[in-house]
């Protein structure tokens, strides 16, 4: 494994990389925040406001709390955030997290020993969809020069499946397994980028190729807690266009001066003579301007 550390990374946790044939470095997009050009957020944002609903439901000091500060909105924010962790908001979170270390371990050929009845199941369910991988890279740091942007796959292995080595990554969400499919646009891109990078390492700047598949990829879903998961395939020649798709959209989004000078009635004559003149002569959106300044005289 050879990973970004912490101090090279930035303080909004960009990875800092080396520029080709350089010795100037410059900060990473990460790929998670990339692809998220082509998320609408319509299922995070209810999950998140139901989280915040439970929570202050259950805790009357953080509703007192909101009402005291309803005129802060960044204080009433940071209740929000205690309201969502109280409901259970970060557990997930953790749950994930130390499952993705507790399989690192295992492939390791070492056995986590703080894994719970639980993990120990989930670690099963794991091991019996792996069957037969071999894992070239864990954690490894890659870069995709052409977008700036950088991450770290969970798995670089050779998949029996396909006779081949392809991106592997593990997501221990969404729990209900129905929606899963929403996820699939993202998924497809988060991986695409993964394929189509090269393999990075931030200590040298060093870049070598990667050996994944570039059409396929494999997303291994183990909801943690549940004993169960699945293997699931996913379309990076889709993905990569996704991909692409997201790059204009981000180009896009820094783009300055669409708007105009804004048009008000107080640059407009001040005699209704000079105004009823002017009216004749305009479109129907400015003859409105031209009414709502007569209506002041």
């Amino acid at each position: 494994m050879t990973t970004w550390t912490e101090d090279q990374r930035d303080f909004w946790g960009r990875p800092k990389v080396r520029l080709p044939n350089s010795d100037k470095s410059k900060n990473y997009t990460r790929a998670t925040t990339f692809i998220k050009a082509l998320d609408d957020s319509s299922g995070l944002i209810p999950w998140k406001a139901g989280l915040v609903a439970l929570g202050l439901t259950e805790r009357e000091d953080l509703r007192r709390a909101v009402a005291n500060n309803r005129d802060d909105i960044k204080e009433v924010r940071r209740i929000a955030e205690q309201a969502a962790e109280h409901a259970g908001g970060s557990t997930a979170r953790e749950r994930g997290s130390a499952l993705h270390k507790m399989t690192e371990e295992i492939d390791a050929g070492l056995e986590p020993w703080a894994a719970t009845k639980d993990d120990l199941a989930d670690l099963d369910v794991y091991r019996r969809l792996t069957l037969g991988f071999e894992h070239h890279f864990t954690e490894q740091a890659t870069v995709l020069d052409e977008f700036a942007v950088a991450g770290t796959p969970d798995r670089i292995s050779y998949v029996p499946w396909i006779d081949d080595v392809a991106i592997v990554d593990l997501k221990t969400g969404p729990d209900d397994e129905s929606k899963i499919g929403s996820k699939g646009l993202l998924w497809a891109a988060q991986l695409a980028v993964y394929a189509h990078s090269d393999i990075y390492d931030p200590a040298t700047g060093e870049r070598s190729p990667n050996p994944a598949n570039k059409r396929q990829g494999f997303i291994l879903w183990l909801p943690g807690g549940q004993a169960r998961g699945k293997l699931i395939g996913v379309d990076l020649v889709a993905g990569w266009e996704a991909v692409k798709v997201a790059a204009q959209v981000r180009e896009f989004g820094r783009l300055k001066g669409l708007l105009n000078d804004e048009y008000l009635p107080s640059a407009l004559p001040d005699t209704k003579e000079e105004l009823r003149a002017l009216w004749t002569a305009s479109t129907p959106a400015i003859r409105k301007v031209i009414e709502a300044k007569a209506a002041t005289l």
